[in-house]
């Protein structure tokens, strides 16, 4: 082996070790780096908050000269301080409570509006009223101007000079311990601590200071009326006095007038909701007091004269009452059209004339009413409005009480005057109105008369909701030889939508032209407000069960299969090829796909529910039997 030479060995050896030297020369630097670092105080986030640049006495007014903005460690930061940013909106209003020079100001130190004084504050023709409400129960000074409350109070019935047998409702005697409500929906002035000794102090998180101790009342000033003030004067004295916070949109009220401790003793039910339903069959939102709540908490509308409509003035939908909150109709998501295969599954939704399946892959079309795979192949039939919730599966409507109110739709008769209001509805020939009173009569010629003889309107047939919503109008149209409405029947002559005349109507619904030519033939249907055709009016059979046995076209009777099983005497009775009766003819509505939408209003019933209790109803498909006529078959509920 070839030896190194001295030198060589010996620049490595320096080599290495100037190497050597560096490297810690490199450790010890980062050792430094790392204690400095370590040794640096941490950077606190600081934010701006206004101060008083001296001491404030309460009822002072606040000026841009008494307060400064000052920069703090937001962990140090009270809770609800004023911002430097906000310092604008505190200028010109009155001080609640004594501050200190350079500590932060809270938005409960203050009054809710700017004024020289507090009594500015105040609305013309109201008054404030400051009350004593138990801590707890006012939650513990969480209370800021501007919030609303509900005032309850604790009492006994000695107190308020009432009789121990006092009943509510023709409930049980009331026990000697009540609470009820005093006022609701009152705005907060202001709100402060108290202790036992009258002191007041602000929220403190020190436990050491006297706001951890002695606790006892909370003092708020109300915006109240001048009968307000003596009603809390007459409560304040008879018994202890709680508030509850709500919304300040919130318009319900508490609904009860007295409640013991009888209460205790019955099941907590879930209380039922109003819900306004939307054409498409899903819950639009909740009715809380007068407003249209969404899912979200969203006030989406109000109701107005017993309406519900939308923040854009438009009709949002029905009312439906004392649906359980666990309704399945809550449920629903969208209402869809589905194509189910042999077994009653559904394969996808159709979604413009393409079947989408679960994962949103087209698998087919609809084709004449058909659905087929894109191979061109049957795979399933299509059913309408089908609900789904938010995963795509069925809801089962079944037992939904808010689905059959919402399809509890009948056809009625009301009275039109010359203006084309509604003035009143037909119950056994006498024209009534909203208000239950009898203000006419329908003679046999069917001409509407008042009580002084003199002519009211016309009679129209409409259908309405369970509700008494008026969603559609009978009308007679022209459609044309393509199926499109063309124009409106009024005396004999076919009007446009335009308002023009195009033509007349003879006595056989033949349209003809001003010209001559042949137009199209009238036919009867349902009309809204958007002059949609919402349904088309038909004469069904029933038989003594409420079964539909056929369809009434040119006076025989058409059964599910399109033969004749029987006729309609001109005395109005059925009767079958043997002769004997058949049932009774009742006049219906069929929507735009053939399904039954409304039953014929009798008597003076309110509703005329179509599903019953069955799980099936009858069903008057879009489809046409071997002689042309559309068959009724029986399909489930939902």
């Amino acid at each position: 082996m070839k030896q190194q030479s001295g030198v060589k060995l010996t620049i490595i050896a320096v080599v290495c070790g100037i190497a050597a030297a560096a490297l810690t020369v490199f450790y010890l630097k980062q050792i430094e780096t790392k204690y400095k670092k370590a040794s640096k105080p941490v950077q606190q986030e600081m934010v701006a908050v206004v101060v008083p640049k001296q001491n404030l006495k309460k009822g002072s007014v606040i000026t841009a000269q008494s307060v400064a903005s000052r920069k703090i460690p937001r962990e140090f930061l009270p809770s609800n301080a004023v911002m430097a940013k906000d310092f604008k909106k505190l200028v010109n209003r009155t001080i609640l409570m004594s501050l200190e020079k350079a500590k932060p100001i809270t938005w409960e130190a203050v009054t809710g509006k700017s004024a020289k004084t507090f009594s500015e504050t105040i609305e013309l023709g109201r008054r404030a009223r400051s009350v004593k409400v138990n801590k707890i129960d006012s939650f513990d000074g969480l209370l800021r101007p501007g919030d609303h409350i509900d005032l309850m109070g604790d009492f006994t019935l000695s107190a308020l000079g009432l009789d121990s047998n006092v009943r509510v409702s023709g409930s049980e005697p009331l026990p000697e311990d009540i609470i009820m409500p005093i006022l609701e929906n009152v705005e907060v002035l202001a709100a402060g601590k108290e202790d036992l000794y009258g002191r007041k102090y602000e929220r403190s998180s020190n436990k050491k200071s006297a706001d951890g101790f002695n606790m006892e009342f909370t003092v708020i000033s109300l915006n109240l009326t001048p009968k307000q003030v003596a009603r809390v004067e007459l409560a304040e004295g008879v018994g202890d006095m709680f508030a509850v916070l709500r919304h300040p949109d919130d318009t319900s009220e508490a609904g009860f007038k007295y409640l013991g401790v009888e209460l205790l003793l019955e099941k907590d039910e879930p209380e039922k909701v109003d819900l306004v339903l939307g054409a498409d069959g899903k819950a639009v939102g909740m009715i809380v007091g007068d407003n249209i709540v969404d899912e979200n908490g969203n006030i989406v509308g109000k109701i107005v004269n017993g309406k519900a409509v939308g923040l854009d003035g438009k009709a949002l939908g029905q009312i439906v009452n004392d649906v359980d909150v666990d309704d399945p109709l809550l449920n629903v998501a969208e209402v869809v059209d589905v194509v189910r295969d042999a077994n009653g599954n559904i394969i996808g939704k159709v979604v413009d004339g393409k079947i989408i399946d679960e994962f949103g892959n087209i698998v087919g079309e609809v084709k004449d009413g058909q659905a087929v795979s894109l191979s061109g192949g049957v795979i399933g039939t299509v059913e309408k409005n089908v609900s789904l919730d938010v995963n795509g599966n069925e809801v089962d409507l079944t037992g939904s009480e808010a689905a059959a109110a919402k399809d509890a739709t009948h056809t009625a008769q009301v009275v039109r005057d010359a203006n084309g209001n509604i003035i009143g509805k037909v119950v056994d020939g006498q024209v009534v109105d909203a208000n239950g009173n009898v203000i006419g009569k329908v003679t046999a010629s069917g001409q509407v008369q008042g009580l002084d003889g003199k002519s009211l309107g016309t009679v129209e047939s409409v259908i309405v909701d369970s509700s008494g919503n008026v969603l559609a109008a009978e009308t007679e149209v022209v459609r044309d030889a393509n199926g499109n409405i063309i124009g409106k029947v009024v005396n004999g002559q076919l009007i446009d939508e335009h308002g023009n005349v195009i033509g007349t109507v003879d006595e056989s619904g033949n349209a003809v032209g001003l010209n001559g030519e042949q137009l199209g033939t009238a036919e009867t249907v349902m009309l809204d407000d958007n002059g949609e055709v919402v349904g088309s009016i038909s004469e069904v059979v029933r038989d003594a069960n409420g079964n539909i046995v056929g369809r009434v076209v040119n006076g025989q009777v058409i059964d599910i299969n399109g033969k004749v099983v029987g006729q309609v005497n001109d005395d109005g009775s059925v009767v079958g090829l043997d002769g004997e009766s058949l049932g009774t003819v009742e006049t219906v509505v069929t929507g735009n796909s053939g399904s039954l939408i409304a039953t014929e209003q009798t008597g003076d019933e309110t509703i005329a529910g179509i599903n019953g209790s069955s799980d099936y109803v009858d069903f008057i498909s879009g489809g046409t039997a071997e002689d042309g006529i559309v068959p009724v078959i029986k399909v489930r509920k939902e």
